[in-house]
């Protein structure tokens, strides 16, 4: 194979990896929102007491700190594919 073909399958390789990360991270933005959304929406339509609200909200706010948490991840795994890029 020609040097400049392994280059092209390489690079090919680096942007198809870039976008199944960033499908998942679409995913995962969208299932977030949509799990809050539905617990917001219930806890309104239920019209509860105001601290059940607190109790509600835990199960969104460890999603969103785990999202964090893998954004971070995710933003220094790409930095290896960032410099072959």
């Amino acid at each position: 194979m020609e040097e400049n073909e392994i280059l092209w399958k390489r690079y090919e390789l680096a942007v198809n990896t870039y976008l199944k990360y960033f499908d998942v991270a679409i995913r995962l933005n969208l299932f977030f929102y949509g799990i809050t959304g539905a617990i917001v929406s219930y806890y309104f339509s239920k019209n509860a007491n105001g601290n059940m609200i607190e109790h509600a909200l835990i199960l969104p706010i460890v999603f969103g700190i785990g999202f964090v948490a893998l954004c971070l991840f995710a933003n220094s795994a790409l930095g290896v594919s960032k410099k072959e890029i």
